[in-house]
């Protein structure tokens, strides 16, 4: 249910189709119209995955879930870099924000032709409560209307509330 009969109509369908049922407790968020403003910060760059960007979202990934920024074993590294270079040959997407130049945040999702399903969104320590995140997902969810996505989901621990205020 949405704050209104013309929303409802519209998602309702469309998270029926992707499984969710009134019989089971789902706790979902969903945007619906305009691209809400984008998030400005000086020098923020936000760049897309590439074989040869894959290992330094990797390391920013193993940073912002540590929640240091300690430097991961260099096996970690290795072995996280391999499993995004075999995503990105499939359908595995992501992107950088650097600030300043320095890897800051970074987003990973499964790109479907029609649904975008995000699995991982991490902000280094250093770096959080900018604006890195939402810019992450003002990116992605505008790339995705450009290319008429039909919904992109975000897997959340309902435990994990700023998540879920993002």
């Amino acid at each position: 249910m949405v704050d209104d009969h013309e929303g409802d109509s519209q998602l309702g369908p469309a998270l029926e189709e992707a499984g969710f049922t009134k019989e089971k407790v789902d706790v979902f968020l969903a945007h619906s119209g305009p691209l809400p403003p984008s998030v400005r910060l000086d020098r923020l760059v936000i760049e897309r995955s590439t074989r040869e960007n894959v290992a330094e979202i990797a390391e920013t990934k193993m940073w912002a879930f540590s929640r240091s920024d300690n430097s991961p074993s260099a096996k970690e590294l290795e072995s996280q870099t391999k499993r995004h270079l075999t995503e990105l040959d499939g359908i595995g997407r992501g992107m950088l924000a650097r600030l300043s130049g320095d890897p800051a945040g970074m987003i990973w999702w499964y790109d479907d032709p029609v649904d975008i399903w995000i699995n991982l969104l991490g902000v280094r320590m250093t770096y959080r409560g900018l604006g890195i995140g939402r810019a992450l997902l003002h990116q992605l969810l505008k790339d995705s209307y450009e290319r008429g996505c039909r919904s992109m989901l975000i897997n959340v621990m309902e435990e994990n509330c700023g998540a879920i205020q993002l």
